[in-house]
């Protein structure tokens, strides 16, 4: 509390109890294999809530964390090419009532700007998709906004590990 000499209220902050803010929380979050067999391919579909809208005058960035003896296939394309294409990686979630998170990611700046690298990274040089580590898939998100009320879906291709990971925890952050 900021008060004058005479006691007049300059400004006051509350704290309140047991909320911590943070830059985005997620109120649902579902991963679902369209199969399940072992040491195959197989796609994603990661659907969640986002409760806090992004803003695009922020660096915006959703972290998929896996097993760790799950392989985003993405990350081949990664060693290879040392970019990953992201509407190659991330595919449409295709939910009714869920947008595709593909359509707000980061788009690398125009090919005919300095700042262009490939269309793989930001203007500002960062990843768009990052497969790079195992088992975590890192998203550049520009910014959402509220027309599906926060629900975001999307695919993405894997490499079922040869024996199941116990336990099996996927985060999102």
């Amino acid at each position: 509390r900021l008060q004058t000499r005479e006691r007049d209220l300059i400004h006051e902050t509350s704290q309140i109890a047991g909320y911590i803010p943070t830059p985005k929380a997620i109120e649902r979050f579902a991963v679902e294999a369209d199969s399940l067999a072992a040491n195959t391919a197989t796609l994603i579909l990661v659907q969640f809530k986002l409760e806090t809208m992004l803003v695009q005058w922020q660096s915006n960035k959703l972290d998929l964390e896996a097993p760790r003896s799950l392989v985003f296939s993405c990350s081949e394309q990664s060693s290879k090419n040392l970019q990953v294409i992201p509407s190659e990686a991330i595919l449409p979630g295709g939910l009714q009532r869920f947008q595709d998170l593909g359509n707000f990611l980061e788009l690398p700046p125009a090919r005919s700007a300095e700042a262009y690298r490939n269309e793989g990274l930001t203007e500002d040089g960062r990843s768009i998709v990052d497969c790079s580590k195992p088992g975590l898939l890192s998203l550049a998100v520009d910014a959402t906004d509220g027309a599906s009320m926060g629900r975001y879906a999307f695919r993405v291709s894997v490499v079922n590990p040869r024996l199941t990971p116990v336990p099996s925890i996927w985060r999102l952050s």
